[in-house]
């Protein structure tokens, strides 16, 4: 009976590239229900690009997100950001599936702070592969921002798959336009509260939330929500000198629950924790 489920499943997957292009991931970023509009990290080389322009010290990163007893759901990815004169550089790989039907990515990315805007872009290499279905590549481009309003109010926003690339002539599949449109609140000096809505365009809005709480710039608290589809995120993290450890957990509704851990690395001593 597994086979022909995964078969299915394949089937599903190969059609429904809509969900799969898009590459939001990070621990940090689960745990905030994947509220990434206006975070500056090391992931917004996957997320929203505009948010490398503030990264200080090149890092290197990875991380697992696993689908509790379901690993052909799982995800995989590394990413490197590397501060220069003109900018900040950011690269990465990205890996979704299994032996049956699997999807990697290569990305490279650019971002730089002009005034009060940080902007950015992405190019994807995507491949897809299905077993007995051959396998297919295309490129893809996305682009971002990140304005600083005041001192404690974000607005940021990005496109993933600006031009809709063909995945596939003969059936006119192409990758679908997804808008993201979001808000970060310093509330604190500890706390930090985000807003997103996403859509792909002809498809419904994905309404999140998130809450981040920082206890002696060490150790971090998150959770999160999102509605239509709902799901429902906590997480934590860990910063001590070079080393960046981040855990988040999301429950799917009748679905089941996905893990995601991630570990950074700074190349060089940061100036800040």
């Amino acid at each position: 009976m597994k086979k022909p489920l995964l078969l299915l499943l394949v089937a599903w997957s190969y059609h429904a590239y809509a969900q799969s292009s898009i590459t939001d991931i990070g621990a940090r970023a689960q745990g905030l229900g994947y509220t990434a509009s206006c975070l500056f990290d090391a992931w917004s080389t996957l997320n929203n690009p505009a948010g490398l322009a503030k990264q200080r010290k090149p890092i290197a990163a990875c991380t697992y997100d696993a689908f509790a007893g379901f690993s052909p759901f799982n995800r995989l990815a590394a990413v490197v950001a590397v501060p220069t004169n003109a900018g900040t550089i950011g690269a990465g790989v990205y890996r979704f599936g299994d032996n049956l039907y699997n999807e990697h990515l290569l990305t490279a990315a650019f971002a730089n702070t002009l005034g009060i805007a940080s902007l950015g872009g992405r190019i994807h290499y995507i491949q897809y592969h299905a077993d007995g279905l051959g396998t297919r590549g295309l490129i893809s481009l996305s682009a971002g921002g990140i304005t600083q309003l005041t001192p404690t109010f974000l607005v940021g926003a990005y496109i993933n798959n600006l031009f809709q690339p063909t995945v596939d002539r003969e059936n006119n599949e192409q990758l679908p336009t997804r808008l993201t449109l979001g808000t970060g609140i310093t509330l604190s000096e500890n706390v930090l509260w985000t807003a997103e809505a996403t859509q792909d365009l002809g498809h419904a809005t994905t309404w999140k939330t998130g809450l981040e709480y920082t206890v002696q710039q060490t150790f971090i608290f998150r959770v999160g929500v999102n509605l239509a589809p709902d799901a429902y995120f906590a997480g934590m993290g860990f910063r001590r000198q070079r080393f960046l450890l981040d855990y988040a957990f999301q429950h799917l509704p009748g679905l089941g629950t996905r893990h995601q851990a991630a570990v950074g690395y700074y190349l060089s001593q940061p100036t800040t924790p």
